[in-house]
């Protein structure tokens, strides 16, 4: 999973992540409505390489530094309650979020 968590970062931002600098921190199982289920994995990272840019616009309207306990209205659900219920669940290594709800574990 971290190998996956560094590819992904520089695939999708443009940063090199250390394995060492990776603490996992949260996994969610997510399915919305008629969207395929996901499963997420959380890793903070507090100190990369490269400056983070979007790598895919296709995907992404872009990149922004926010609290991650208040993204701002318009993040993508799966993405935007992520961070938030993190830091939020200490203690919870889990959660299942469907489309109008979720569970800490």
């Amino acid at each position: 999973m971290i190998a996956g968590a560094i590819r992904e970062a520089a695939e999708e931002v443009g940063v090199e992540l250390n394995e060492a600098a990776l603490d996992f921190v949260h996994v969610v199982h997510h399915r919305n409505g008629d969207e395929e289920a996901r499963i997420g994995f959380f890793f903070p990272a507090d100190n990369w390489r490269g400056q983070p840019t979007n790598r895919e616009p296709h995907k992404c309207a872009r990149l922004l530094w926010a609290d991650p306990t208040d993204p701002p209205a318009n993040t993508v659900p799966y993405n935007g309650r992520r961070p938030r219920e993190c830091f939020q669940c200490a203690g919870h290594s889990h959660s299942l979020m469907a489309a109008t709800s979720t569970v800490a574990s």
